[in-house]
């Protein structure tokens, strides 16, 4: 039995909260790396202090310290009054390099395997989508499709992407799936639960592509197609993640070989 062969046998841990030891240290290293991965782009608001807390699991008084120290070196800008709040200033820095070649180092054997476990589950969720769909999922994802295919800010197609990826999610109805999906980009996320977004018009275009592929599948009931075009899709995410893992070692081999770091052109 499966019980029996577990018994005796560590389970591997895959949402854990932040170490309490250097837990400010962690939560910089956490929010330079989302920076790092394109969740939070230039100018965007970094979300609440109190949601912060919740999502790396920490105190606020954390949360505090963490944003100051990202305010001293110039990476975000706090702004008072109304439309405060926040606000990402900087993206790609020595810090910021040096944060995600931590984030990445420490945890890249964890995190390919949970990238290749969100795969089968984006493929479940699609197919599922697509064996359950009603009329009004039907709706909302065909909507969701037609605004981000017209989106053209960094800020419109990484929100649209997230509406059109949780409209086939809750297509599936199943509250627990839907869960596990959170859980797991909020894991391979850095614990944001955002996707990497790379602004390259190319990797854009790819994405709406198999968007409209996606959605074509799902809303002909062809729940084979809509597994394999999920979990093709989700290979851009893959290759965002890997391809910033080779970008930091080589920004930290070069800083460390002769002090030098290349600022984007």
């Amino acid at each position: 039995m499966i019980s029996g062969d577990l018994e005796g046998k560590q389970r591997t841990k895959v949402f854990t909260p932040l170490r309490q030891q250097s837990a400010v240290d962690q939560a910089v290293d956490s929010l330079l790396t989302a920076i790092a991965l394109g969740e939070f782009g230039m100018g965007d608001r970094i979300p609440p202090e109190r949601d912060l807390a919740g999502q790396l699991q920490v105190s606020r008084a954390t949360v505090r310290e963490a944003i100051s120290r990202l305010n001293d070196l110039g990476l975000v800008e706090v702004r008072r009054g109304r439309g405060g709040g926040t606000y990402v200033s900087a993206t790609w820095t020595s810090e910021v390099a040096a944060a995600a070649h931590r984030t990445f180092s420490a945890d890249w054997p964890q995190l390919k395997l949970l990238l290749d476990l969100r795969s089968l589950i984006e493929g479940l969720v699609a197919a599922t989508a697509a064996e359950r769909l009603t009329a009004p999922c039907r709706r909302r994802i065909t909507a969701t499709l037609a605004t981000h295919a017209s989106a053209t800010t960094p800020n419109q197609v990484r929100q649209s992407d997230r509406e059109f990826h949780l409209a086939i999610s809750e297509a599936a109805r199943n509250p627990y799936l839907l869960e596990l999906r959170d859980d797991l980009a909020a894991a391979v996320g850095v614990r944001f639960g955002s996707e990497p977004y790379v602004e390259d018009t190319a990797v854009t275009r790819r994405a709406k592509r198999q968007h409209a592929e996606l959605a074509a599948a799902i809303l002909a009931r062809d729940a084979i197609r809509a597994s394999e075009v999920a979990r093709r899709h989700f290979k851009i995410n893959v290759e965002a993640v890997e391809g910033l893992r080779a970008r930091t070692d080589a920004e930290t081999a070069r800083t460390q070989r002769d002090g030098t770091f290349e600022k984007p052109k």
